[in-house]
């Protein structure tokens, strides 16, 4: 997966809502819960909402290839970008409505999606010249909205087109589901963000006179952030002219040296997902310290809990 995907997947399951957040998810509850008389309707109202995330317009039906997409919404990039890249920007944030909710027939929402990702690649493609071609992975975010709920996939093309679901939220939730909401409210946070990094991505590094040459075979960083703080990885030794990263083993399984390890340093791992990118392996990881326990320690607490009963 792309970097910026990969913290948009993170920011998913660990990222902390600002104010405006709830209030645009709480505007998602509202509007789009409502039984609308046309689809018109409800595609007005969801993207009156999503504009407060990005700089979006609503362009016509039809307009990706031969497919008719039923309207979808866009990222615009600046206007020397756009020339550049023959409006590559397309797909930054897309998204699909089924006429009449799923019950009507018709393509899957999110095969449909994919498809037109995958058009829009494919003219991007016959237009970028051959040098420029392993620049990008085309880095997309894939929303499908259908009845209640809001689907959430990535997408990303290198050897070949990979498309993963992310998550669902639900809308027609009580105030009173805490987690339900609190995800919902995570989701426009992590949209909020990595919308703008892929239309920074897409409009100012792509495809310039003097670029920063990368290979998308390889497109990570020898570091990464938190709170804007670097932290680089550590290489032990070379292996076939080929660095060799220093890396912990976490199993999935809530057992072994990994685990005690990390259950010293206080924090408790949770692995999110696990991305196979050529030879690379993009792990997505996050820190539910307060929220973990060891089984040892709960063993403990029941032998005492038992010992005061008898």
């Amino acid at each position: 997966m792309d970097p910026i995907l990969c913290e948009f997947q993170y920011n998913l399951h660990a990222s902390k809502p600002e104010y405006e957040d709830s209030v645009i998810f709480r505007q998602l509850r509202s509007c789009l819960t409502y039984i609308f008389s046309t689809e018109d309707e409800r595609k007005s109202e969801l993207i009156c909402i999503l504009r407060q995330l990005a700089p979006l317009r609503r362009l016509a039906c039809g307009a990706i290839g031969l497919y008719t997409t039923d309207g979808d919404v866009r990222i615009t990039a600046s206007s020397e970008s756009a020339q550049s890249i023959n409006g590559l920007e397309r797909f930054l944030l897309y998204v699909q409505q089924v006429d009449n909710e799923s019950g009507t027939g018709g393509g899957i929402p999110l095969v449909e999606g994919t498809h037109y990702y995958i058009e829009q690649v494919r003219r991007s493609l016959d237009t970028i010249p051959e040098e420029h071609q392993c620049e990008t992975n085309f880095p997309a975010i894939i929303l499908t909205h259908v009845g209640p709920q809001i689907g959430v996939s990535v997408a990303t093309f290198a050897a070949l087109p990979t498309v993963e679901t992310l998550v669902s939220i639900l809308l027609n939730v009580h105030s009173t589901n805490i987690e339900a909401v609190a995800a919902g409210e995570r989701l426009v946070y992590s949209l909020r963000i990595a919308t703008e990094k892929l239309s920074n991505y897409y409009s100012t590094r792509l495809f310039k006179k003097n670029p920063v040459r990368s290979n998308i075979n390889f497109p990570y960083r020898d570091f990464y952030e938190i709170n804007e703080k670097k932290h680089y990885f550590v290489y032990e030794y070379w292996e076939d002219e080929r660095r060799e990263i220093r890396k912990t083993r976490l199993p999935r399984t809530y057992e072994g040296r990994p685990f005690k390890a990390a259950s010293d340093a206080n924090i408790a791992p949770q692995l999110v997902a696990v991305n196979e990118f050529y030879d690379w392996y993009m792990v997505v990881m996050a820190d539910v310290s307060e929220t973990y326990a060891l089984q040892t320690n709960w063993t403990r607490k029941s032998r005492r809990v038992m010992s005061w009963m008898l």
